[in-house]
């Protein structure tokens, strides 16, 4: 049986076809899985992405990406989140602002989606809000989800 929030999103009519979620999940967390269900309530497909998906093992990234893109499935499944509104993919941080919004935007075309994608911005990391400016000078709406 679905969950309120399940059939809310299920149900809704969104504002874009495709939007991405970026961040390192370190680990996904209670807030990163009521933005995932903000973010689904705008968009009709979401695509999470894990950044930083080479590193592991440290004091900033413990967790594999393998690990992370687990616990976010578990998550998402756990909430009755149907499998059919989201993907989860990663990208490596290769040390090059331009070359890592082209990952980005490579990563988002692979899902074989119809439509430009919305980033869905969601956090306080400066990171975030610098990689959001990267994509909206190629174009894409950004979208700030109130936390």
């Amino acid at each position: 049986m679905l969950t309120k929030a399940a059939k809310t999103v299920a149900s809704k009519r969104s504002i874009h076809k495709l939007g991405i979620f970026i961040g390192r999940f370190q680990p996904f967390h209670l807030g990163h899985l009521k933005d995932v269900k903000k973010a689904l309530l705008k968009v009709d497909f979401l695509i999470i992405l894990i950044g930083s998906a080479q590193e592991e093992r440290t004091e900033r990234n413990p967790l594999s990406a393998v690990e992370r893109k687990r616990i976010i499935k578990t998550a998402l499944t756990a909430a009755t989140i149907p499998q059919t509104t989201y993907a989860i993919c990663q990208v490596n941080d290769v040390g090059n602002h331009n070359l890592w919004v082209e990952n980005i935007i490579k990563t988002a075309n692979m899902t074989k989606r119809i439509g430009k994608a919305a980033l869905i911005l969601v956090g306080t990391e400066s990171s975030g809000h610098f990689t959001a400016r990267l994509l909206a000078k190629k174009g894409y709406k950004i979208i700030k989800l109130k936390l």
